[in-house]
Formats: C-alpha cells, sequence, structure tokens
C-alpha cells in the first residue's frame, strides 16, 4: 500500500523573519499530523484512514528519516506578507510501495521507541 502524506503551510508574517511563537505553530501544526497519522485518525490521498504505525520519532514522518532540513521564503502569489515553508527529509521518503513508517501501534513507555522517550500525549518517539 503506498501512503502519501504532504506537510506544506502558508504563514502571514507582519517582518521578514519568523517570530518564536510562528516557529511553534508551525511545529506543533507538523507533530499534530504525524501523531495523527500514527494513531490512524489521517486519511491518506485516496480518503482512507492510515494504519496504525510505531517507533515513529518526533520531527520525522518517515520512518527511516535521519535528518530534517526546513526553509521559509516569500510567497508572490499571496499579499506581501505571505511565505511558503516547507522541510525535506534525509534519507527521503515517499518512495513507491514503500510505507511511510512500521505498522502498529504508537508508543506508551520508553520500551516502545528504538532510540530515546515516548512522548506519551502524541505518541510519537524522541
Amino acid at each position: 500500500m503506498l501512503l502519501f502524506i504532504v506537510f506544506a503551510a502558508i504563514i502571514v508574517v507582519v517582518k521578514s523573519r519568523m517570530t518564536e511563537e510562528q516557529r511553534e505553530i508551525i511545529l506543533r501544526c507538523h507533530n499534530d499530523a504525524r501523531s495523527r497519522a500514527i494513531r490512524g485518525e489521517l486519511k491518506n490521498k485516496d480518503g482512507i484512514f492510515m494504519p496504525h504505525g510505531e517507533n515513529m520519532p518526533e520531527m520525522m514522518i518517515w520512518g527511516k528519516t535521519q535528518e530534517i532540513g526546513c526553509g521559509i521564503a516569500p510567497y508572490n502569489k499571496r499579499p506581501s506578507n505571505a511565505f511558503l515553508f516547507v522541510c525535506h527529509y534525509w534519507p527521503p521518503g515517499n518512495v513507491e510501495n514503500e510505507l511511510i513508517y512500521e505498522l502498529g501501534e504508537s508508543c506508551e513507555d520508553e520500551s516502545d521507541c528504538d532510540d530515546g522517550k515516548c512522548l506519551k500525549e502524541s505518541g510519537l518517539c524522541r
């Protein structure tokens, strides 16, 4: 089964730099989508709920991803104070015929995570 998640956000800011509050909003939205995905509460591109997952690191959606890099740029098709925020993952995900994470249950304690600790509220591993 091929599953996709697209995460992009247009952030409206007053100045040319993001504030700490805006960064926190983006992080919360990103982690909320990932938490809903691993708990089986997020639909895939075909409108079908994604299966439960396990051992998903915080800040990453692809189960094998080790690094994440994000950028922000002005988005000229919106008002002049809009920006486009995009993240890229390494190794990349979105590989045809591969799942984006291990199937199973979200974490409940540290023994459920390969490295780090379990964030029980989100079901993600830190």
